[in-house]
């Protein structure tokens, strides 16, 4: 391994997997670019996840690495350990159940290196347990639409990532040395929102709008990507079930946040106007979180938010601010 170049590898983490990991192992090793190494984290399976793993392992066109885990760290907490041990200068993130096209790691590669980028990510296929399509991408499923990639194109991705998460860690390839900011990754977070962000504010980022990833859904997804509502009907019910707490985790979250990037700032890292949309942003979720039961009573409040620019700044617009008056609780 020592005399071995590494310059991309691939973060996997793995808990009970088994059913569906052994095609994306599969898939890893049939790159067109095979990565430089294979770093895997197991969070203590029980289900043959290991078995699998050691079998691509002897078979496999490049080293393997399984770290299994002492206790169990959860999700976002063990893809930081195994963000930590790759020693590739290009780290490209992998879910368990997940099936990548045979180009994703050569294409995502090439653009970032011919694009002076330090973070690229992709669209991707949705679809079921037996991999047949569901109709939608990921990108219908979160949003990213037109607008939101001009302004990525513009050099703009803070724009888009104030207002909603867009990039999934398994589409994401970006520079290692940017560890340095990405870690740790604070509490309420998960892992490839806050890479994301942080790099967004660090460095440069671009993506490939094709799919190069297909997404499984299959019921037990950490976050999954549910097709995208539409009609009237549908969003006034969406509207309707949002619950209060739900901003309250986003107001932890945020302030959280705010405390890592205080620290970025004070080490020089990043600018303290990021700091300022942070700590703005923090305070928005949590005027939404605040707004009184009564719904008549919020409108003078969601008008103040809504007037101060920050609905179109921080969160979805006018469907927000919908959502703000008619929510339940």
């Amino acid at each position: 391994m020592s005399a071995r170049t590494v310059e991309l590898s691939v973060a996997m983490c793995t808990f009970d997997g088994a059913p569906f990991l052994e095609e994306q192992l599969v898939s890893i090793g049939e790159q067109s670019r095979p990565p430089d190494e294979l770093v895997i984290c197991d969070d203590g399976s029980s289900d043959g996840s290991f078995e699998a793993i050691e079998r691509f392992s002897r078979a496999a066109p490049f080293p393997v690495r399984l770290v299994v885990n002492g206790r169990r760290l959860g999700p976002t907490k063990n893809f930081e350990k195994a963000i930590s041990l790759c020693q590739g200068t290009l780290i490209a993130l992998a879910d368990q159940d997940d099936v990548w096209h045979p180009d994703k790691l050569a294409t995502q590669e090439e653009l970032l290196r011919s694009a002076g980028l330090d973070a690229v990510f992709s669209d991707a296929e949705v679809v079921g347990p037996d991999l047949q399509p569901l109709g939608y991408r990921l990108w219908d499923a979160v949003g990213f639409d037109r607008r939101d990639r001009t302004l990525v194109r513009l050099g703009r991705p803070l724009d888009v990532l104030l207002r909603k998460d867009v990039v999934m860690g398994a589409t994401l390839l970006f520079r290692a040395r940017h560890r340095a900011v990405v870690l740790p990754i604070p509490e309420g977070w998960v892992h490839d929102a806050w890479i994301a962000l942080v790099i967004a504010v660090a460095g440069r980022v671009g993506f490939v709008e094709r799919p190069l990833v297909m997404y499984r859904q299959h019921g037990a997804n950490q976050i999954g990507a549910r097709a995208p509502r539409t009609g009237l009907l549908s969003g006034l019910s969406a509207a309707y079930r949002a619950s209060g707490e739900t901003f309250a985790r986003q107001v932890d979250r945020y302030l959280a946040a705010c405390e890592s990037f205080r620290a970025l700032v004070g080490g020089g890292r990043v600018d303290r106007t990021v700091l300022e949309e942070i700590e703005t942003k923090a305070d928005h979720v949590r005027s939404r979180a605040r707004l009184p039961r009564r719904r008549i009573a919020r409108v003078p409040l969601v008008a103040k938010e809504l007037f101060r620019g920050r609905y179109h700044r921080y969160s979805g617009g006018w469907r927000s601010v919908g959502k703000d008056l008619l929510r339940a609780t």
